[in-house]
């Protein structure tokens, strides 16, 4: 899967931040801004939020306490540290990626990996006294959009009083059923298609690092929930904030940008901001890829969107830069 998650990968909207080592092996940071970036410029206030979650029921957006931060960090290092200790030994040798390393608002989880076949939404449980601190709507979320996007739904359970994993190894439990999860054998070889949300999610990593490293920008905001848009807010190197609708695009074509013109007018907020499209396609670099029948696909049709996209192929990726579609 060629999810980017190297470089730097800044989050600001929970006040915290992943960043790559440059290694390949994440590192997971928490810090709070000294000016918290999710109340500067109007753009985060609590209005803006309840503009864009008519179209997803969650909670109203609170600063994390310093306990579930430090949670969230525990259960990170954690994850990673399996990573590390079965990279090159689990057979076959494919390795453990990183979709989700950061906090992002709104979400349904806290953290999210694939190895091999399945994808595993993490929910950290800060335990106290035998009590959960998930609400019922943020289970409930976590498992809807599983069920939807075909992923795992866990918890990585944390004790409050001793602020360690509830248990050895990869301490996760399956928020279906409550049974322990060890992604080394719940995953298996039988190919399994992208989901929608796996694509955005893509599409939106590949402009995020295209942001950062061609245009020398900072990501302020990303979301990756569907049906909210856009998806990215960025700081230009002048200072200047612009937002980003991205898409993953099956086949390229010019009315995947003219159908966000004028798309700024659906909110006033955005018109002081330039605005921007991004599409994102790709087509699988299998050396053999074969349909969900076993037939062969050539390699004429991998790039004309019909061929399928498996989880853990590298892709070949077309995208061709940051469109404008609004101008401030």
């Amino acid at each position: 899967m060629c999810y980017a998650v190297n470089g730097i990968l800044r989050v600001v909207s929970m006040f915290c931040f992943w960043r790559g080592s440059g290694k390949g092996e994440p590192m997971f940071v928490v810090g709070v801004p000294s000016r918290p970036e999710s109340r500067q410029g109007g753009i985060f206030d609590g209005s803006f939020w309840r503009f864009w979650m008519t179209t997803y029921d969650i909670d109203p957006p609170a600063e994390p306490t310093q306990e579930f931060l430090n949670a969230w960090s525990l259960a990170g290092r954690a994850m990673e540290a399996q990573f590390r200790q079965w990279r090159g030994r689990a057979e076959p040798p494919m390795d453990f990626k990183w979709i989700q390393a950061e906090l992002l608002w709104p979400a349904f989880s806290h953290l999210i990996f694939a190895y091999r076949n399945k994808v595993f939404a993490v929910l950290v449980d800060v335990v106290r006294g035998g009590n959960s601190s998930l609400s019922a709507r943020e289970i409930d979320r976590c498992v809807g959009a599983a069920r939807e996007h075909d992923l795992q739904p866990c918890a990585f359970r944390v004790d409050a009083s001793t602020m360690l994993p509830a248990a050895s190894g990869w301490n996760l439990t399956s928020l279906l059923d409550g049974r322990s999860i060890d992604p080394l054998s719940f995953s298996d070889g039988t190919p399994a298609l992208m989901s929608e949300w796996e694509l955005q999610n893509f599409a939106n990593q590949v402009v995020r690092g295209h942001i950062a490293q061609s245009l020398k920008g900072r990501i302020v905001s990303c979301c990756n929930v569907l049906g909210i848009d856009p998806q990215i807010w960025f700081e230009g190197p002048s200072g200047r904030r612009s937002w980003v609708v991205v898409r993953h695009v099956r086949r390229p074509s010019e009315t995947d940008k003219t159908s966000f013109l004028g798309f700024e007018r659906k909110n006033a907020r955005l018109l002081p901001f330039d605005g921007y499209f991004a599409s994102v396609s790709a087509a699988s670099a299998a050396a053999v890829l074969r349909d969900p029948a076993g037939d062969v696909i050539p390699l004429s049709k991998r790039h004309d969107g019909s061929a399928p996209l498996y989880r853990g192929d590298g892709f070949h990726v077309r995208f061709q830069g940051l469109e404008r579609i609004h101008v401030a």
